[in-house]
């Protein structure tokens, strides 16, 4: 029977640091309620960020400042079924002060723990405590061995013992690591408390990063290694065929300690994680096979003699804790891709707030954003931003402060598009979505993509893939890959046999992301429309409602490939073409590449400029009906990017929000704003024909978006009719080739 049961709670100790984070996660991801130590608020702060979402009312944090203060932990430990003690330090700042820096707070901290355990930890069933190979590794022993958990550090403590401060700085890390071991070890041996122990003797320790790193030099010892490596500031070509000793995945590390509370036969043991010895060529080598690293990080990084990895060094046997604990291994290519991974990722977020948290442990290639375009001149759409974070949704109720119904109104009275800020997603979760539908379009088999393909032509149904050639503009096949999850494959029943196997794991977090744009922004983003119409705040929200049972709603990722260079030319740039969206309202996750276009109030194309982590909004067919138009939706397209941006793939995150399916599109007579803006019609009728509903519409508008049924006009423009409305398709020099003829 598992020593800690899940539903638990359990103490982490020195939760903030590398390790402690992705303990601290596992130990969610099992089921056990955490506690977890920091030194500072900030520190807490951030780790209640980091796991509200997912696993809400499980974590807490609780300050420790000084782990070396007799009875710190005296709190912390009380009610708590176990501990994992991770909090030492670790890094080898030292010079002259290698007793007082590292040993002595290794040694105290370990000692005031086990002490206020004993104390107060009436609870307590097992203590685990985070140690390390320098344990294990005897330095002094000059030939190189294979070492297990039965050996021990005997030369660095004896060091410390004689050189005291002055003692080499790597040598007092190892010491401390041994002495502070070996102090809880007598610690039970003499004190026979109610607990038992366990530790975990890890080597050198990479992998993703989950712990807050406000900047490179913030970096722990082991992950600024590879940080360092892939700036040109690392490992040299000398250094590549070196030993380099043993290395394990920090997420297998995290792995041994959940286990070493749910394994009864680990009390009284050591257990040393790896998968072996490594060298620096290996990590060179995965590098470079990474197709999805930049080239300006790989043309750093030295390449040595491919495969040279038969260095005679010392090695570290994981048998045991793979045979106990159960732990099966990352290969060091999955390590050291999610290391790279997850550097890239901090700096893509320039080192602020929090990543996202992985649902699944499968891993996944960063989206890399691409920097935005220098090119001077462009002319911006100027678009007003909306604090979504002053809509505040209150039970049953969305409250709208009338400065933002005046100012978000009079936008889409007029341009019909906005900015929108504050929505409550961060930029870590957002790009782990990017990377998410970057996986969907760029690593499914075309034959899987077919086999999920949408049924646009048959059905009118986008839902599922769209491959690219799939549409025409002026007998031009369109080069635009798109997947799409419909509302009512929000239910993970239908979603599993909707989408390729492949996909499956990330279903989850898909859904998660889709519920989130209707239920948060979507839902404040109407009470808006709702109140600009003089309405009720919740009146078009209720006219959305269910989605997973009436609704249209649809989550898009989609990949616009870079075009050849003749079909670029004959479409003037345009790479989709100009249209009005069918749905109530869309929402655009910015991205950087520069292309989507917007029709100005003087028949003039402008372009949205990109703002990280903001919304772009704009209205569709179906509310400006319902508005009697009097809130525009507004024609928009995808062009030809800068020249500094000509090269990147452009990727994008949307979510198409709709009315039920069986909501009638027209105008709500209810609201004196649309009263009036139908007087303007001087009695023409709004539909010349039947009046159709949000879900035919919809049909109309898919199956003919492409197809090649619309006709060139007198004005120069193309056109259709459907439902008895004139459908048009505006057409127009880009804002690039208007600003060359102009320079020309």
């Amino acid at each position: 029977m598992p020593v800690a049961p899940s539903a638990s709670t359990v103490l982490v100790t020195g939760a903030s640091g590398y390790i402690a984070v992705h303990v601290v996660h596992q130990a969610l991801k099992a089921g056990f309620n955490v506690v977890g130590t920091v030194r500072s608020e900030e520190k807490g702060r951030y780790l209640e960020q980091l796991f509200a979402k997912q696993y809400p009312g499980k974590f807490r944090h609780a300050i420790v400042a000084d782990i070396e203060q007799p009875g710190g932990f005296d709190e912390a430990v009380k009610g708590v079924q176990a501990v994992l003690h991770t909090a030492s330090p670790f890094h080898f700042n030292s010079e002259g002060k290698a007793l007082d820096a590292l040993v002595n707070p290794a040694v105290n901290g370990t000692k005031s723990v086990l002490k206020s355990i004993k104390d107060h930890g009436t609870e307590v069933k097992r203590v685990v405590l985070t140690s390390s190979f320098a344990a294990i590794l005897d330095p002094s022993n000059k030939t190189p061995k294979e070492y297990t958990e039965k050996d021990w550090n005997e030369s660095s403590p004896a060091n410390s013992a004689k050189e005291g401060n002055s003692q080499n700085p790597m040598d007092a890390y190892r010491a401390s690591k041994s002495m502070a071991e070996r102090a809880a070890w007598d610690f039970v041996e003499q004190e026979q408390p109610q607990w038992d122990l366990a530790t975990i003797n890890p080597p050198f320790v990479l992998g993703p990063v989950l712990h807050q790193v406000n900047s490179p030099d913030s970096l722990n010892t082991s992950v600024a290694s590879i940080w360092k490596l892939i700036q040109g500031t690392g490992k040299t070509e000398q250094d590549l065929p070196g030993p380099a000793g043993c290395v394990v995945d920090v997420r297998d590390v995290a792995a041994a300690h959940i286990k070493a509370l749910q394994v009864a036969d680990a009390g009284g043991e050591r257990f040393a994680p790896t998968i072996g010895q490594w060298t620096w060529q290996n990590v060179v080598d995965i590098v470079h096979d990474a197709s999805w690293i930049p080239g300006e990080y790989k043309d750093k990084v030295p390449k040595g003699k491919r495969g040279n990895y038969d260095v005679k060094q010392n090695d570290l046997s994981g048998a045991k804790t793979e045979k106990v604990l159960g732990v099966e291994y990352h290969s060091l290519k999955s390590t050291i891709e999610t290391t790279v991974g997850s550097l890239l990722e901090y700096q893509a977020r320039d080192w602020q707030g929090a990543p996202a948290l992985p649902a699944v442990d499968i891993d996944l290639p960063p989206w890399i954003p691409p920097k935005q375009t220098s090119e001077s001149g462009l002319e911006w759409a100027p678009l007003h931003t909306l604090d979504l974070s002053r809509v505040t949704i209150e039970g049953d109720h969305t409250h709208v402060p009338e400065d933002v119904v005046r100012d978000v109104g009079q936008a889409f009275n007029t341009i019909g598009f906005i900015y929108a800020v504050d929505h409550g997603l961060t930029y870590g979760e957002l790009l782990r979505q990017f990377a998410i539908g970057q996986y969907l379009l760029n690593n499914v088999s075309d034959e899987d993509k077919e086999k999920f393909r949408a049924r646009i032509r048959e059905d009118g149904s986008f839902v599922g893939y769209k491959q690219q050639g799939k549409w025409q503009l002026d007998g031009v096949l369109d080069r635009v890959e798109q997947c799409n999850f419909g509302s009512k494959s929000f239910q993970p029943s239908i979603a599993s046999k909707t989408f390729p196997p492949s996909v499956q794991p990330f279903i989850p977090e898909i859904l998660a992301f889709a519920r989130f744009n209707h239920a948060v922004i979507y839902r404040k983003l109407l009470a808006v429309f709702s109140r600009i119409l003089d309405l009720d705040s919740e009146f078009l929200w209720n006219l959305s409602q269910n989605p997973e049972e009436r609704g249209l709603d649809l989550l898009r990722y989609a990949l616009y490939h870079k075009p050849s260079q003749a079909d670029d030319d004959k479409l003037g740039g345009v790479r989709l073409n100009s249209h009005t969206d069918f749905d109530s309202v869309s929402i655009l996750w910015s991205q950087p590449i520069t292309s989507l276009e917007v029709l100005m109030p003087d028949n003039q194309w402008r372009l949205v400029k990109h703002r990280p982590n903001a919304l772009v909004i704009n209205a569709g067919d179906a509310l400006a009906f319902v508005s009697g138009e009097y809130i525009k939706a507004t024609i928009h397209r995808v062009v030809k990017p800068p020249q500094d941006q000509a090269s990147y793939p452009r990727l994008g995150a949307f979510y198409f929000a709709f009315f039920n399916e069986d909501t009638p599109l027209s105008p709500l007579t209810q609201s004196p704003v649309v009263q009036k803006a139908l007087a303007g019609r001087q009695g023409k009728p709004f539909w010349p024909a039947e009046v159709p509903t949000s879900g035919k519409w919809e049909q109309l508008r898919v199956k003919a978006y492409g197809a090649g049924g619309e006709k060139k006009g007198e004005d120069g423009h193309t056109h259709e009719e459907l439902a008895g409305r004139k459908v048009t398709y505006h057409q127009g020099q880009t804002v690039q080739a208007r600003r060359q003829a102009q320079v020309a």
